[in-house]
C-alpha cells in the first residue's frame, strides 16, 4: 500500500483488518487480542481490491457511455 496505508487504532501499526463498514482498524496483533474470531473482520487488501475494482468498473461505464453520445 506504500505510505497510504491504514493505522491500527490501538497501537498505531500498518493495520491489516477493519471492521466492516466502518474506519476501525486494527494490526494483526490487536485484531487477535480484540476479537476472538478474525473471520469477523475485513482484511484491507480485500477492501482496496473491492474499491479498485469498483472505479475500473465506472471508468468502463464512463467510457462506454461517452463512446455511444
Amino acid at each position: 500500500m506504500g505510505g497510504m496505508g491504514k493505522k491500527c487504532i490501538i497501537c498505531d501499526a500498518e493495520a491489516q483488518y477493519c471492521i466492516k463498514d466502518s474506519t476501525t482498524y486494527y494490526c494483526v496483533e490487536c485484531a487477535r487480542e480484540t476479537f476472538s474470531d478474525l473471520d469477523l473482520l475485513v482484511k484491507v487488501t480485500d477492501m482496496a481490491q473491492k474499491v479498485k475494482a469498483q472505479i475500473e468498473s465506472r471508468d468502463v461505464d464512463l467510457s462506454f457511455n461517452q463512446d455511444n453520445s
